[in-house]
């Protein structure tokens, strides 16, 4: 697969997006993280990286499994495409078509609950 680069609209957006500077798995199950804060593509459609911002998901380095945690196992897809499903109206995700991502997000969301931020309700120091 190609190396997916974000459109320089969508950077611009993600860098004034102070949702992007903490790890969107932060408080939830236990999560420790560690690293930088980067920023993961959740989910390929039609084998591409989906880049609408909902599916771009930020995520530390640590479960990432990049930079010094290269290869450690930590990265979870499902969990990472239970974020962006999350963060996507009914509308986009219904608009994609060959894939019911809905019945996805009902499925990852009975399995885990649903994912809000909680980073929102925390004092990040």
């Amino acid at each position: 697969m190609k190396k997916s680069i974000i459109k320089t609209k969508d950077r611009k957006k993600i860098d004034e997006d102070p949702f992007y500077q903490t790890c969107s798995l932060f408080g939830w199950f236990g999560h420790e993280c560690e690293g930088r804060i980067t920023k993961e593509h959740a989910l390929i459609h039609q084998g591409r990286k989906i880049q609408e911002l909902w599916a771009i998901i930020p995520l530390c380095a640590k479960y990432h499994s990049v930079d010094e945690f290269q290869d450690n196992g930590l990265l979870n897809k499902e969990l990472n495409m239970w974020v962006a499903l999350n963060r996507a109206t009914d509308k986009e995700l219904f608009d994609r078509k060959g894939i019911d991502y809905i019945h996805q997000r009902d499925y990852l969301n009975e399995k885990y609950g649903p994912w809000y931020s909680k980073a929102d309700s925390e004092i990040i120091y």
